[in-house]
């Protein structure tokens, strides 16, 4: 992992970083390649030393991306803020050490989400060994997320804060968040539930 984090920053040499907005201490930043127009939008907070990347390296593998690391030099931060070193990627995680971070209560739920996520890919790569494994995964995922769709709708009976939307996926990049839209929930027999004519 080292070697891939020294890459990334090596590479950063190369990028040129352009202010695009600016919203109190919201900065947003279009990276680009010194010698292309390759490159992606960034935006960091200056209150809590945060950054979101629309490459989405540090969501999908835990590791910050060339671009989020010239966003830290433009904006003198030379040293890592801690949440960006995950305890996996340390000395101790190799001596057993390490334990994955369960719910602490600074983390957010769009944080535990990216961590799981996380989960959830190394454990399709290492079943990807076999056609077997691949399938019991996907049975598993297919459980779970009939058992997470029976779960929202006893929260949506319960009470009425969860929003009932229609059924798509949609992306924030600058905010780092996705959510997906749950539909409706229509009870009672499929003919008297109504037509389309």
């Amino acid at each position: 992992m080292y070697k891939e984090f020294e890459e990334e920053f090596k590479e950063q040499l190369l990028f040129s970083c352009n202010l695009l907005h600016t919203d109190g201490s919201i900065l947003t930043y279009m990276v680009t390649h010194m010698y292309s127009n390759y490159g992606a939008t960034a935006v960091f907070n200056k209150e809590d030393i945060t950054i979101t990347c629309a490459c989405r390296k540090y969501e999908s593998i835990g590791i910050l991306c060339k671009h989020a690391l010239k966003v830290f030099n433009v904006n003198d931060v030379f040293i890592l803020p801690s949440q960006y070193i995950l305890n996996r990627w340390t000395k101790y995680a190799k001596r057993g050490f390490y334990i994955e971070k369960q719910e602490s209560e600074k983390e957010s739920l769009n944080t535990r989400a990216a961590r799981i996520s996380r989960k959830a890919t190394s454990l399709a790569l290492k079943c990807s060994l076999s056609k077997e494994l691949l399938d019991d995964l996907e049975n598993a995922i297919d459980k779970l997320d009939l058992e997470a769709d029976n779960s929202i709708s006893k929260m949506q009976e319960k009470n009425d804060e969860v929003p009932l939307v229609s059924a798509s996926c949609a992306t924030d990049t600058f905010n780092g968040k996705i959510s997906f839209r749950i539909p409706k929930v229509v009870k009672g027999p499929k003919n008297k539930r109504g037509t389309i004519s």
